[in-house]
């Protein structure tokens, strides 16, 4: 994909640091989004969109007051009243524990990236998850998902 398929799609960038969604504003502008939009937290994300604005994607942070990264796509991915619950959530994050990959897995996200990480790893991590075919949520069960569906780029591990 260039940057020309990402003009006319709508990121949501969902950060509790202001300075984490300035950078992420910027990658995503990189990339070639035509419209981003921000939150503070998952509270925010929510209210966005129940207010009904089409968002094609979510780049979400794990850790952040009041709705957390994880509360927040539990939360979405069982909603009937949002736009579309089953918009694709990417999850950004310096927390890399098996645990925090294995639940945003089970919630059903689409690609997990470990801070800090570039701008091409971040729109190779968004051209996959818009390839994904949609979530079935009725598959999004409490059973355990195996974390290796979702590649995890963590730049800090050593190899």
């Amino acid at each position: 994909m260039n940057k020309s398929n990402f003009e006319t799609m709508t990121a949501l960038v969902v950060d509790d640091e202001p300075m984490m969604r300035v950078l992420l504003k910027g990658l995503l502008q990189e990339i070639g989004f035509g419209k981003i939009m921000e939150a503070e937290d998952g509270a925010a994300a929510l209210a966005l969109l129940d207010d009904s604005h089409h968002i094609d994607i979510v780049i979400c942070d794990l850790e952040m007051p009041i709705i957390g990264g994880l509360e927040f796509v539990g939360m979405l991915r069982k909603s009937d009243t949002l736009y579309d619950s089953r918009v694709p959530v990417i999850i950004v994050t310096g927390h890399s524990e098996q645990s925090n990959i294995q639940e945003a897995v089970r919630l059903g996200i689409h690609g997990f990236l470990v801070k800090p990480f570039s701008r091409t790893n971040l729109q190779n991590q968004i051209v996959r998850a818009l390839d994904r075919p949609a979530i079935d949520l009725k598959k999004l069960a409490p059973k355990k998902r195996d974390f290796t569906e979702v590649e995890v780029l963590d730049f800090n591990q050593k190899k």
